[in-house]
């Protein structure tokens, strides 16, 4: 399966798999972030992804692999990153049917690619040990070392819509050695 990646920003007849995909993914956030329970997925996706569009400092990234949507990114940079030397990963989602095949990897390993192995930041939910291990091994395959792993360094714009408590979420700040 060979993996294309599209920025959302130049191709805007994609919005429809990617407010699809979001829905979906708002839908298993559910599961961690009783806050999300009760909201409807697709209004939820319309704000998001179209404040997310219009922001000059985030990414928009969609994930393709043939006419088939396995999934997307939205990257945030200076200011919206942790420092000026960071990406900011503020959303990353692989639909359920293509986990487990390398898809996530090989997006991640693309995307660090895109913004020339800048060091990489983003919180996980604390109860989702598997994003927790996901991240800690494909971040120390490509050379990674994480530096900061708790505390409230700031609130994560991309979680606004659930207002998690600072306790529920794990700030990662991963530096290339």
């Amino acid at each position: 399966m060979k993996l294309h990646l599209l920025q959302s920003n130049d191709k805007k007849s994609k919005f429809d798999d990617f407010k699809q995909a979001y829905a979906c993914y708002c839908k298993e956030l559910s599961a961690y972030n009783p806050d999300l329970k009760g909201k409807d997925f697709d209004q939820v996706a319309d704000e998001e992804i179209s404040h997310a569009m219009e922001d000059d400092t985030t990414d928009c990234i969609l994930m393709y692999a043939e006419d088939s949507f396995l999934g997307f990114a939205i990257v945030g940079q200076s200011p919206n990153s942790y420092c000026t030397d960071d990406i900011y990963i503020q959303e990353f989602y692989v639909a359920p049917k293509y986990r487990g095949v390398g898809v996530g990897e090989t997006a991640v390993r693309r995307i660090i690619s895109m913004y020339y192995d800048k060091d990489v930041s983003f919180f996980v939910l604390d109860d989702n040990l598997i994003a927790r291990t996901f991240w800690s091994v494909v971040m120390g395959e490509l050379g990674y070392k994480n530096l900061v792993r708790t505390g409230q360094v700031k609130q994560p714009s991309a979680q606004r819509l659930s207002n998690p408590t600072p306790e529920d979420l794990i700030f990662y700040y991963w530096h290339k050695e």
